[in-house]
């Protein structure tokens, strides 16, 4: 049998032995190379206390169930956002501890679940399904010099192109940038924003911006099974002005080789993408949230991992 106890780690107090051991069960479930085992990941993560790992052990202290946990408080209220939540198949059920645990939370937010078992489960903790749309887009790539300057330029090579009044930029980190983004999505915790926005050298994170229409989407540049893509993970603005960022994000993309465009997208801003063909729908993705929280459909998705494995990815 595995052990009685739910652990919970803040990774600046986690044991270098610690470390070693969530990130072999990670690597055995989710690949040797993915986010979840990788170095960049763990020192990101120590930046701040927003993200803990919880997990169950057998009786050897082998990690057998493990699910990932941000906290943070909204409008004077906590919501828990909980993600990459997996269990070792030879220890069937011991993940169930971990669903104990959501259920007795009063507001929680699951930002992405393709488990249809596992998506009943969470409505009957009491979570409603939100209006979220999936789509993708197949890009053939146009390698450029801007591709060769991000990847063999400078670690921290800051990109910054403008065509007409939409300014595609990656040095978010600097000026007024994440004010900006911050003010336009009401979202009063400046430093976490800084914190989730962060990847790799602080390359791969790019804000696409219409200066004159007021709207601007985020999205990362990285890989995903080894497959170069952009993903879509925030965007703010009327749904033309919102497609027509996407596209430039698109456009932008395949120069520095992508192959792949992922959006997620609320179904307010979906209506001029899905006219498009060339937006395909992903089925079979649901988010839910539990409680009565005021969340702007522009940010939720960065209370979750959406993006990570292209921030961290190897």
């Amino acid at each position: 049998m595995w052990g009685t106890d739910l652990r919970r780690y803040k990774m600046n107090k986690l044991s270098s032995e610690e470390r070693t051991k969530i990130s072999k069960f990670a690597g055995n479930l989710f690949g040797r190379k993915s986010y979840q085992a990788s170095k960049f990941f763990f020192d990101w993560v120590v930046n701040n206390n927003y993200l803990k790992i919880l997990t169950i052990k057998d009786e050897n202290l082998h990690v057998i169930s493990m699910i990932h946990k941000i906290s943070l408080n909204y409008d004077k209220n906590k919501i828990n956002s909980f993600f990459n939540f997996v269990s070792d198949q030879n220890y069937r059920g011991a993940g169930l501890k971990h669903l104990v645990e959501i259920k007795k939370e009063n507001c929680f937010f699951i930002p992405a679940v393709t488990d249809q078992l596992l998506s009943l489960t969470y409505e009957k903790f009491g979570a409603n399904k939100l209006r979220f749309q999936w789509y993708k887009r197949y890009l053939i790539p146009f390698p450029s010099l801007i591709a060769f300057k991000y990847y063999f330029g400078k670690k921290n090579n800051i990109i910054m192109q403008m065509r007409g009044n939409i300014i595609i930029t990656n040095d978010i980190h600097s000026g007024n940038k994440l004010n900006k983004i911050a003010k336009k999505i009401g979202f009063n915790d400046f430093r976490y924003l800084q914190w989730r926005l962060q990847s790799i050298n602080n390359k791969r994170v790019f804000l696409i911006e219409d200066n004159v229409r007021n709207g601007f989407v985020i999205a990362i540049l990285g890989r995903r099974k080894k497959i170069p893509l952009l993903r879509i993970i925030s965007s703010n603005g009327s749904s033309a002005v919102v497609k027509n960022l996407i596209d430039e994000a698109c456009r932008f993309s395949r120069k520095l080789g992508a192959l792949l465009c992922l959006v997620t997208i609320h179904h307010s801003q979906s209506d001029e993408l899905s006219k498009d063909n060339r937006y395909k729908p992903r089925k079979g993705i649901n988010t839910f949230l539990k409680g009565q929280v005021n969340l702007s459909e522009n940010m939720i998705m960065l209370y979750g991992d959406l993006g990570i494995e292209e921030q961290f990815g190897i």
